[in-house]
């Protein structure tokens, strides 16, 4: 997707909303972010990622970016503790 460059953070705010979701698709949340372009937009948006939720990032209609939920990975760091490597 298209963003703009951000080099001076001039102009008006513009109407950038973070929807949060769950799994199943429920909007879990909806945040107005104060930005005046795409990358300070994104910056904020991508601080609001949560482990289990997607996010859109919208700027009125139309759709900025799609970030998906941080997965915490649980792979053992001994491979011996690990039941399905033998250990």
């Amino acid at each position: 997707m298209d963003t703009d460059p951000c080099p001076v953070l001039q102009g008006a705010l513009r109407d950038y909303r973070a929807i949060s979701s769950a799994r199943d698709g429920r909007v879990t949340d909806v945040t107005a972010l104060d930005a005046r372009c795409d990358a300070d937009a994104i910056a904020q948006a991508d601080a609001l990622v949560r482990r289990d939720l997607a996010l859109d990032l919208w700027d009125g209609l139309r759709l900025v970016e799609h970030f998906t939920g941080r997965r915490a990975w649980t792979i053992p760091l001994v491979p011996e503790a690990d039941p399905f490597l033998g250990g």
